[in-house]
């Protein structure tokens, strides 16, 4: 079901930011990482089929993309925030 969702998107000519903004403003992400690791994997890959170029594979796309979501939620959550520095950041991607 998850692939059939992600292949309706169109992200033909968006850049990276854009379509994972519009990917995102579709459903609330879930809390589990499992289901957020699968979620960016599909979508990375969607991308990288329709902007062919952007990225060399859809594996350096979705690094950037989790990587990402992962940002996101250390600027959002008040623990994170104390415990994920720049440079504990740096080791774990």
């Amino acid at each position: 079901m998850l692939y059939a969702y992600v292949d309706s998107v169109d992200f033909a000519e968006m850049t990276f930011d854009a379509a994972l903004r519009r990917f995102l403003s579709l459903f609330w992400l879930p809390g589990e990482a499992q289901k957020i690791d699968r979620m960016m994997e599909k979508f990375a890959e969607r991308f990288c089929s329709q902007n062919e170029g952007v990225f060399a594979n859809p594996d350096t796309a979705y690094v950037l993309a989790y990587s990402l979501i992962m940002l996101n939620t250390g600027e959002i959550t008040d623990l994170a925030r104390c415990i994920l520095s720049s440079y504990l950041y740096l080791f774990t991607v």
